[in-house]
């Protein structure tokens, strides 16, 4: 019995195909895996990046906080 199982087991076609499949779609799993993590961490990198420049123009922002624009004018300090 158990010998017939095991030849009905091996002459299925569709599990055959599936045998034969999974090495590949392990391969191209490993492949989408590598692409997501590599753009992960090109988001990640511009979110840094982005941080640090939101950073610097608020300090920037905050330098000029005493600063009146006038039409005609390059910008005049407002009297404290």
């Amino acid at each position: 019995m158990t010998a017939a199982v095991g030849a009905a087991k091996d002459e299925d076609p569709h599990l055959v195909a599936v045998q034969k499949a999974l090495p590949a779609i392990c391969d191209n799993l490993r492949t989408v895996t590598g692409v997501v993590k590599t753009g992960l961490e090109s988001n990640d990198s511009s979110m840094r990046c982005m941080n640090s420049s939101m950073q610097h123009m608020e300090r920037r922002m905050a330098t000029l906080e005493n600063v009146v624009f006038t039409p005609g004018s390059r910008g005049v300090h407002a009297p404290p």
